[in-house]
């Protein structure tokens, strides 16, 4: 029997945790906690209080994860900084693991990458109270199973960190399944090993389980019932929803209960799905809504192709320049008080009297950005180039692809499905310096 020498020394190296790098990652996963710290309360947002609803109820909230809202009920043992400690843990866990094996046996890499995503937007979304962080997790932990080789418990770990990842938010399905064909296209262009088959069965677990729940809590089963209302209130903004309404509504009247609203319906996403009092809280919300918005979006699409896919690409070019910090740091006092109070009411007072309540703290994310902004332009840059130089490791190149792969499909997902915001670009655009500072220090050793 002979033994690949050259596996087993990969093995070794893609599985070596040396002490110096353990201490690096627990010094990395406090220092994701400075911005709550500063803030004297993890970070809220709006959706904060959709999750923490769902899980002091137990109950279905649309386009909110449950899974999400119980790992906030319990994984912080009643304390919001319980949770948040727990997101920084497993990114700074994940970010190390990723690293290391992209420049194997080299300690210094993965401690300079992780020093590096300090000065970024990974601490913000750290900790914040929102499945955000996880949209990156997903990313990385699908790189990890794609290109590494691990023992069977770190093989489990990554999984773990993928099945969760999803099962926080339904836009990260889609995200993973790009990265996924990303890596397979990578594999083939740089000539090396893909294990797609087990991200791929993460991914089908993921949707199992999210069926699961859903008809758990629900008593009918299905995997999402937002999505046509989404890009109904998407494609609102491009004003085809309303001409297609006047249109149809003229022959027809009956054709559609958003006929008798159709001069009410704003060009605003955002107005349309949660200002009270607008036509889709009338007719019955995100329930009451589908089905027309179902048929209203195919018939969009059917008789205006052109014009929507120009407007999804507007959105998905938009949304790629999005990377700035900031948004969702403002106060959200009036709109989640008695959730916080609900969910960690030991901790109430000092989230009254966090800086984000007296809106403190969003000057201090703009000012981050000095910081954050030429760090990911120049990790973007670096993964560019590792996609054209020929002395780095072909694993390395198809990791940069694939990374660059996942970066334009949530773009798309976002900018052109839902709306380009900040937030959605920024919450994984760290994920660069996993394979940017690997190909920096490839090339300085090169050279």
């Amino acid at each position: 029997m002979t033994v690949d020498t050259h596996s087993v020394a990969m093995l070794h190296r893609d599985q070596s945790w040396p002490i110096p790098l353990t201490i690096a990652v627990a010094v990395a996963a406090i220092a994701y906690l400075i911005p709550a710290m500063i803030n004297g309360f993890p970070i809220v947002y709006w959706d904060t209080g959709g999750y923490l609803t769902a899980g002091v109820r137990d109950e279905y909230v649309p386009n909110r994860s449950v899974y999400y809202a119980w790992f906030a009920e319990f994984a912080g043992f009643a304390s919001a900084w319980g949770v948040i400690a727990v997101q920084a843990a497993l990114s700074a866990a994940t970010l190390a693991a990723i690293v290391r094996m992209l420049s194997p046996g080299s300690t210094a890499v993965t401690v300079g990458a992780l020093f590096a995503s300090c000065l970024t937007a990974l601490p913000w979304y750290a900790s914040w109270l929102m499945p955000d962080v996880f949209a990156g997790l997903a990313i990385l932990a699908t790189l990890g199973l794609v290109f590494g080789t691990w023992s069977r418990w770190q093989s489990a770990a990554l999984c773990l960190v993928v099945i969760f990842s999803l099962l926080s938010h339904t836009s990260h399905f889609p995200l993973v399944a790009a990265t996924i064909a990303g890596a397979v296209i990578g594999a083939l262009l740089y000539r090396v090993r893909a294990a797609w088959l087990l991200p791929t069965g993460c991914l089908a677990a993921a949707v199992g389980l999210t069926v699961l729940a859903n008809t758990l809590l629900t008593g009918h089963a299905f995997f999402n019932r937002t999505g046509w209302v989404l890009l109904f209130s998407r494609l609102a903004e491009s004003g085809l929803v309303q001409e297609q309404l006047d249109r149809r509504c003229n022959d027809n009247p009956d054709w559609s209960k958003l006929c008798t609203y159709r001069d009410r319906i704003p060009e605003n996403a955002e107005q349309w799905l949660w200002q009270r009092g607008t036509p889709f809280w009338r007719i019955g919300n995100w329930e009451g809504t589908r089905e027309d918005s179902r048929r209203i979006v195919i018939d969009v699409i059917r008789e205006h192709p052109v014009e929507a896919a120009l407007f999804a690409l507007q959105g998905f070019g938009k949304q790629l320049t999005l990377i700035e910090l900031g948004e969702g740091t403002e106060s959200q006092e009036w709109f989640l008080a008695w959730t916080i109070k609900a969910s960690f009411p030991r901790e109430f007072g000092a989230w009254r009297r966090a800086l984000q309540q007296s809106d403190e703290l969003q000057p201090l994310a703009r000012m981050a950005n000095r910081v954050h902004l030429p760090i990911v332009l120049a990790g973007l840059a670096l993964t560019a180039f590792g996609l054209f130089a020929r002395r780095l490791a072909p694993r390395l190149r198809a990791a940069c692809f694939t990374v660059l792969v996942a970066f334009l499909a949530n773009a798309f997902v976002c900018g052109a499905l839902s709306g380009p915001h900040d937030r959605y670009q920024v919450r994984l655009i760290w994920v660069v310096l996993a394979t940017a500072v690997p190909v920096a220090a490839a090339l300085r050793r090169t050279r």
